[in-house]
């Protein structure tokens, strides 16, 4: 060390020296750590070495005033140093955040983990990987990912009611997926979507609370409608199903009394009417045109 140079100032650890030094260079103080590599001993070492603030001799009693200075309550200086400011803030939100996410409850039965951020949970559910996503960091998960035994299920959480308004199964290898939704918001599965590659898929729409199925719509691999059934009165039986065969046919069927048996159909092509017959309640079956 040079000579000149004489210590103002010792510390019980590295992070109040680092302050003081802060301080005196606010002043225009030039000033150094002496013994850094002792900081963190106490109190294991009560009485041991100090971390020590040294400046110039010449600078000592203005060191020392403005250390005292420091103390005492004083309204905030325009010379504060910007960097001890901006490293004390850095310092706050990362204990802040470790706080945090050490303070997160576990799921019940869990033995997973929250990530650094706190707005990620990963854990397993019955041998599947889990990962809970919290992206505001409000304790509600907007979204929950299920990876295992080739498949991927998600839940998605939008509104943050604890409802997931989504879900949606794919098997990981390009397969079947299965999609429901609440497109109402009432907090009940509405619509569902099962889709087969290379087979087409069907779509449902339900009708909560008890679910009966409202229609049904199947379709081809090129997304043109095959069939779609539809239950108007919500009894669980279809009244009306209507059937798109190849060449323009299209075959209505009609359960007018909900006997679960269709009593009428209709037969057109291309948009004009090739035949109709229905069964009477006599046992006739008439036909038309």
């Amino acid at each position: 060390m040079a000579t000149g140079f004489v210590c103002v100032a010792t510390f019980r650890n590295l992070t109040e020296a680092h302050l003081a030094k802060g301080v005196l260079e606010a002043a225009g103080i030039d000033a150094e750590i002496r013994h850094g590599d002792v900081s963190g001993l106490e109190p294991h070492l009560p009485g041991g070495p100090r971390v020590e603030l040294w400046c110039a001799s010449g600078e000592s009693l203005r060191a020392r005033a403005e250390l005292a200075r420091g103390e005492q309550p004083a309204p905030p200086r325009l010379r504060a140093s910007w960097t001890v400011v901006a490293i004390l803030a850095l310092t706050v939100t990362s204990i802040l955040g470790w706080v945090r996410v050490w303070s997160l409850e576990r799921p019940q039965a869990s033995k997973g983990s929250w990530n650094l951020s706190g707005t990620a949970y990963a854990d397993e559910d019955h041998g599947r990987e889990r990962l809970s996503i919290d992206h505001d960091r409000n304790g509600v998960f907007e979204r929950v990912e299920l990876r295992g035994r080739g498949r991927l299920t998600t839940w998605l959480d939008a509104d943050q009611d604890g409802f997931a308004e989504v879900f949606q199964s794919v098997e990981e290898a390009g397969g079947t997926s299965d999609i429901s939704s609440d497109t109402d918001g009432d907090g009940e599965y509405d619509f569902d979507v099962v889709t087969v590659p290379g087979r087409g898929r069907v779509e449902t729409t339900w009708v909560p609370p008890y679910l009966p199925v409202a229609h049904s719509r199947v379709l081809a691999p090129d997304g043109g409608l095959v069939a779609h059934f539809t239950d108007a009165d919500h009894d669980g039986r279809f009244e009306r199903g209507v059937f798109h065969v190849s060449d323009g046919l299209v075959i209505t069927s009609e359960d007018r009394d909900g006997d679960g048996f269709f009593e009428r159909r209709e037969v057109m092509r291309d948009g004009g009417l090739v035949f109709w017959d229905r069964l009477r309640a006599d046992g006739v079956i008439e036909r038309g045109p």
